[in-house]
């Protein structure tokens, strides 16, 4: 069975930077990572928007960026794999 990689294909943005295409989350939320234009070494954006009111999804967003260093991106991707292949629930099993 194929794996499913367009989550990873990137658009390039006007400027050239690669953005990967938004997550959805379960409740509204959106999780996008992007390529910073940042000159003195490599960075990643790391944007969440999520419903102001989880109540009412469809409503006011509020958003907050990470702007973060390739090392410190790196440590957050392996959190979230550590998660999620510990997961209490059993994800892998």
């Amino acid at each position: 069975m194929a794996t499913d990689t367009t989550h990873l294909v990137p658009v390039q943005s006007a400027r050239g930077f690669a953005h990967l295409p938004t997550i959805r989350g379960t409740s509204g939320e959106h999780v996008r990572a992007y390529e910073s234009s940042a000159a003195d070494s490599p960075h990643i954006w790391l944007s969440i928007s999520s419903p102001a009111n989880r109540n009412k999804p469809d409503e006011d967003l509020i958003e907050a960026v990470a702007h973060l260093p390739v090392d410190e991106a790196r440590k957050v991707a392996e959190q979230i794999l550590q998660l999620c292949d510990n997961h209490y629930q059993g994800y892998l099993r």
